[in-house]
């Protein structure tokens, strides 16, 4: 039995990594305001990221594949992690880091929720129906639905944002389905490398050392994005899980959120609207109820 105040070190850990995926955000948008294409902002992340995350997984003796499957499912993530990430940097691109983040990190358990009912052939509870009419009308505040229009959709940036919500659900069923094939941490590096193999080519033709011209503000925030949020913040996430429950560590989430918000008004001046402030709460009211016992 652990004493009171035992795991108070892991927590402060948590708090730290949850903090360095909302700041991920302002990171993303920062890099993404450079004159550098996408295909090298993905490349560099995942190679600084799997060249930091390798050590842990072999050093932690987490490096467990159980045949094929677990291959060919970290492969698939590997796309999908890929996938992912062009779809952020887009968005960050057009998009606020702050709505950007909060739309994301809310939408993403709550579209998981519906997509893992349907592959798992899952029972909805009457908590889960109305955590998911919660956070369909928090994202539609946040997106200010009002204001939309087929054209703002794209201009704006959110077509991105929600594509990576809908690439992250997948991503959460996938490792689900694999879970007893391979390790997850070694699912995570395996991801890792093969988004940015998938990305090196593209890096290539455009010149793959073009980064090197860039400042030291942009290597400031490409270490944040790529070490901060992927090496340290997946790893202790993942570690927090296997030692606290996964019930504990993604009450942690919530922080996200409220940081992305945070760090965007703070570095960027974006303004925190009304609209993002209360879609939010819904929105992480909503991820509570769905995964919240009975």
């Amino acid at each position: 039995m652990h004493k009171p105040g035992t795991n108070s070190g892991l927590y402060l850990l948590l708090i730290l990594a949850m903090l360095t995926w909302g700041l991920s955000w302002t990171n993303g948008h920062i890099l993404a305001s450079y004159d550098i294409a996408v295909a090298h902002l993905i490349f560099w992340r995942f190679l600084m990221a799997g060249t930091l995350f390798a050590p842990v997984v072999f050093l932690t003796h987490n490096w467990e594949i159980h045949g094929f499957h677990g291959w060919i499912g970290a492969i698939i993530g590997g796309v999908l992690i890929g996938g992912y990430n062009l779809f952020f940097f887009l968005g960050s691109r057009l998009g606020l880091a702050g709505a950007g983040g909060v739309l994301v990190t809310t939408l993403n358990p709550i579209i998981t929720a519906v997509l893992a009912a349907w592959t798992f052939h899952r029972i909805l509870k009457k908590k889960d129906y109305l955590g998911l009419a919660l956070g369909i009308i928090g994202g539609l505040l946040i997106l200010r639905i009002w204001d939309l229009s087929w054209s703002a959709l794209f201009q704006s940036g959110n077509v991105y944002f929600l594509l990576c919500a809908f690439v992250w659900a997948i991503l959460t069923v996938l490792t689900e389905f694999v879970r007893d094939s391979i390790n997850i941490l070694s699912f995570s590096l395996i991801a890792y490398w093969v988004a940015g193999l998938l990305a090196l080519p593209f890096s290539l033709d455009l010149g793959i050392g073009y980064v090197f011209h860039m400042d030291g503000f942009f290597w400031l925030n490409l270490f944040f994005v790529s070490v901060g949020a992927m090496a340290f913040g997946t790893t202790v996430y993942f570690l927090a899980t296997k030692a606290l429950g996964s019930e504990k560590s993604s009450a942690f989430i919530f922080v996200v959120p409220v940081s992305a918000m945070g760090f965007a008004a703070w570095l960027l001046d974006e303004p925190i609207m009304l609209s993002t402030l209360s879609g939010g709460v819904l929105a992480i009211a909503a991820v509570y109820l769905i995964n919240k016992k009975q």
